[in-house]
């Protein structure tokens, strides 16, 4: 009895997976019923209607089960590609032209946090860090768990970052050219990094965290668009990308809503005090 239990449990659990299949061959099967009209030869038009509308039907089920089976292989085919992307690890492909931008702000302080544990956002952190020492800023590395996906970079809070300030232009312009940089290797990065405001650190902040979603990165690229003052966003179209954040940040969090930055504070002692 439990042999019989077993391979009906496994009939059922298939079948879920696999609707399209099981479609073909109940389809498949039912066709079988037009072998009747080699069976009963002397038979009646009502009869042969019959075998015809059921075998016309059999064969819709084939058919759907047919659709059915190649949409989800093409599903699935996507879910495999969506996680072979994932595995990739991240690379820093522009250096040069990197290192020429952010040459014209020598001397800038930087420090650029990485997860410990974390091979893949180890590298491309210490991509960066050899990126901005070649462009001859003042680079520390420091090793501290990055919760946030993806690469944040930001102004500590200490800096004056309005623009009647010598040097506050400039270090705004330094960040969005790093964050651009990045971009343009496509290594997702945003200008977002949530900084205690006690942190003692003048100069930019790196943190980066793990290579981010498909969803994630759709995520970034919309709030890139947003506060980009070169993008000709039109009220309807912004209101269409607000929206589109909103799903996505829902899809994650759930309907109470959420943020990527929850959670995603890095202590003031972390950071260097220089």
């Amino acid at each position: 009895m439990s042999a019989v239990s077993s391979f009906v449990s496994y009939i059922w659990e298939y079948s879920k997976l696999h609707p399209g299949v099981v479609l073909v061959l109940i389809g498949v099967a039912g066709e079988g019923v037009e072998l009747g009209k080699y069976i009963w030869k002397e038979r009646s038009e009502k009869f042969d209607l019959t075998l015809e509308v059921i075998g016309l039907f059999f064969w819709s089920v084939v058919v759907i089960g047919l659709i059915k089976e190649m949409s989800d292989s093409a599903h699935s085919d996507n879910e495999i590609l969506a996680l072979e992307d994932q595995a990739e690890p991240r690379f820093f492909k522009k250096q040069p032209e990197a290192i020429q931008r952010l040459s014209q702000y020598a001397g800038t302080r930087a420090v650029v946090f990485s997860t410990p544990g974390d091979p893949e956002s180890d590298e491309i952190a210490s991509e960066i860090c050899a990126v901005l020492t070649a462009a001859h800023w003042s680079v520390q590395p420091v090793l501290f768990t990055v919760l946030n996906p993806g690469i944040n970079t930001g102004i500590s809070p200490n800096w004056p970052t309005n623009f009647g300030v010598p040097g506050a232009r400039e270090m705004q312009e330094a960040n969005k050219i790093l964050v651009d940089e990045l971009n343009l290797s496509d290594v997702v990065a945003t200008p977002f990094a949530v900084i205690p405001p006690k942190v003692t650190f003048r100069g930019m902040v790196v943190q980066v965290g793990r290579k981010p979603s498909p969803d994630e990165a759709e995520q970034f690229a919309i709030m890139n668009k947003m506060i980009d003052e070169n993008s000709p966003t039109t009220g309807h179209e912004w209101d269409n990308l607000f929206n589109r954040l909103m799903e996505i940040n829902r899809k994650k969090y759930g309907s109470s809503g959420g943020s990527f930055t929850e959670g995603g504070f890095i202590p003031s002692e972390a950071y260097p005090p220089f």
